[in-house]
């Protein structure tokens, strides 16, 4: 929705402009008629250029009008098909739509990972902060249901870049093995489909996750130290783009 608010800015801003621009070329066209208006003795400056160019004036002008309009319209039109699709997503029926999906997306969850102490009354607004209603044990398996409730949810009504996902230690206030599996279990198949995930893990418990496995053999350190100048000059380039564009802002 702020993806939409922000386009819809955008061309405002650019309506505006188009309309400075059209203004301006307007100023200019009545400058010139003018100025061809004036007379130098008995002869009109229109009649001097009469034969030299008068008709190129006209239509270098009036071609740049067109295109003004044109564009101008053209803006008009994004704009309102933006309107429209933000009525769209801020209409009651696509809220209870996205609810809906909220609420059985995460039932489903919570059964696949053996949380059965919630109702579906204590978690149906998707507002609800899924860790007050769970303690103990069981407490990071209802979260992981929640977060990846709204993986899904994102993917499905964002219009937005969908992100890299990290999950970083979903072995948490030690799970029994039984439930160590379900979890492992779970992220390898409720991943959403074409997304990219980081999982940190210090061991996998036998769920092949058909990925590549990065092994991390120093304490306290993600980078390592015989990697640092190619991990460099691959991120070089990306700096100098980031650093260049703040650098147009005052």
């Amino acid at each position: 929705m702020l993806e939409i608010k922000r386009e819809a800015k955008e061309i405002d801003e650019k309506i505006e402009k188009e309309n400075s621009k059209l203004s301006a070329t307007t100023v200019e066209v009545s400058r010139i008629d003018e100025l061809l208006e004036e007379r130098k003795g008995d002869l009109k400056f229109r009649d001097i250029i009469e034969s030299s160019g008068k008709n190129q004036v006209k239509t270098i002008f009036e071609e740049r009008y067109s295109k003004l309009q044109k564009n101008i319209v053209e803006n008009q039109l994004e704009k309102v098909r933006l309107e429209k699709k933000l009525r769209g997503l801020e209409s009651k029926k696509r809220w209870d739509e996205i609810n809906t999906y909220y609420r059985t997306k995460l039932t489903s969850f919570l059964k696949k990972l053996d949380i059965y102490s919630l109702n579906e009354d204590e978690y149906k607004r998707i507002t609800t902060k899924i860790e007050s209603l769970e303690t103990g044990s069981s407490s990071p398996r209802a979260l992981i249901a929640y977060y990846f409730t709204f993986f899904h949810l994102m993917q499905q009504y964002s219009s937005c870049t969908y992100f890299p996902l990290i999950v970083d230690s979903p072995n948490q206030q030690d799970q029994d093995i039984e439930h160590i599996d379900k979890i492992m279990n779970f992220i390898h198949n409720n991943q959403p489909q074409n997304t990219q995930m980081i999982l940190g893990v210090a061991e996998t418990y036998g769920v092949d996750f058909e990925c590549k496995i990065i092994e991390l053999k120093h304490k306290y350190s993600l980078l390592q130290e015989d990697e640092y100048d190619s991990v460099y000059e691959e991120l070089k380039y990306k700096m100098d783009d980031i650093w260049g564009n703040l650098s147009l802002f005052p």
